[in-house]
């Protein structure tokens, strides 16, 4: 009994020294009508850091709402998007 202890307190630290080495990434969401959040266009890969998210943002208001105005974006972190929307990340950022 105390080697299955052992055993799983091994793969419990293991598992969250794994975590702590995992690289972040972002995916983009972008609202062309704030008021309606229905209509999303998201990036077609993740970013490697929130800045390049919101310079892919940047790119999209640019293509398809040059007046700047009344938009709406979030850069999802390490979303899990295999399970279709609503979409699951750790934490959404502006």
């Amino acid at each position: 009994m105390k080697n299955v202890l052992v055993i799983i307190l091994f793969v419990a630290i293991i598992w969250e020294l794994s975590s702590f080495f995992k690289k972040d990434t972002y995916v983009g969401f972008y609202y062309p009508d704030a008021s309606n959040l229905i209509n999303d266009i998201q990036s077609e890969s993740a970013f490697g850091s929130l800045e390049a998210c919101r310079d892919w943002v940047d790119e999209q208001v640019l293509i398809y709402n040059s007046s700047g105005l009344n938009y709406d974006y979030e850069c999802g972190k390490n979303c899990d998007l295999s399970g279709g929307k609503p979409y699951i990340c750790e934490e959404t950022l502006e």
